[in-house]
């Protein structure tokens, strides 16, 4: 079951939740929505025209019409993306087994702790494998999560064998390095 909305804690503060439809339908399409009190609305609404002369007609007509067909997209993409993430979950048991993760239940990512090191030293060393891999500390507003990576499984089943075997092998060279040594605390991993 789907948690409510976070904005439905709120008690009466001002509370915004903002989202779209991009990720899920057509990343090309750049329409949002915002749900907030409607004073919160009106204002934001006046500022927007204060500042632009407004969203395209035919992106707001193309959303308005595919708004319909999200429950539809949500089956779809989850049919796509469930078998993806098993498998970069097997990968990582596999070929990095000492790395921490939790399957999450739903998004595009997954975030997996490195046992020791610094995962913006690996991703600069994942690069130059061929895989770029997004460190924790730049998802965080107070640069905290240094031991974790965001791993995206939105991509094909070979493209993310690929990946998770150049991933395993700057691992190997990163653990080899004065630079893996060092030994970090553990952290309870952060699903964003």
């Amino acid at each position: 079951m789907r948690p409510a909305p976070i904005a439905c804690h709120g008690g009466g503060g001002t509370i915004l939740t903002i989202g779209c439809i991009s990720k899920l339908i057509w990343a090309g399409l750049r329409i949002g929505r915002i749900r907030a009190t409607e004073n919160v609305i009106e204002r934001l609404a006046r500022l927007k025209a204060a500042l632009e002369l407004g969203s395209a007609l035919w992106t707001q007509a193309v959303a308005v019409r595919l708004i319909a067909a999200i429950p539809e997209a949500r089956k779809l993409r989850r049919k796509q993306l469930l078998p993806r993430r098993n498998l970069l979950a097997d990968l990582l048991k596999q070929r990095l087994p000492d790395w921490e993760f939790r399957l999450p239940a739903g998004g595009f990512f997954l975030w997996a702790g490195l046992p020791r090191g610094d995962a913006r030293e690996l991703s600069q060393l994942a690069l130059r494998h061929g895989v770029l891999i997004l460190p924790g500390s730049m998802m965080s507003a107070s640069g905290m999560q240094s031991r974790y990576v965001r791993l995206p499984f939105l991509a094909e089943a070979a493209t993310l064998r690929l990946g998770i075997g150049r991933l395993a092998a700057a691992w190997r060279e990163y653990q080899s390095s004065a630079r893996g040594s060092a030994r970090v605390g553990r952290l309870e991993l952060a699903v964003v």
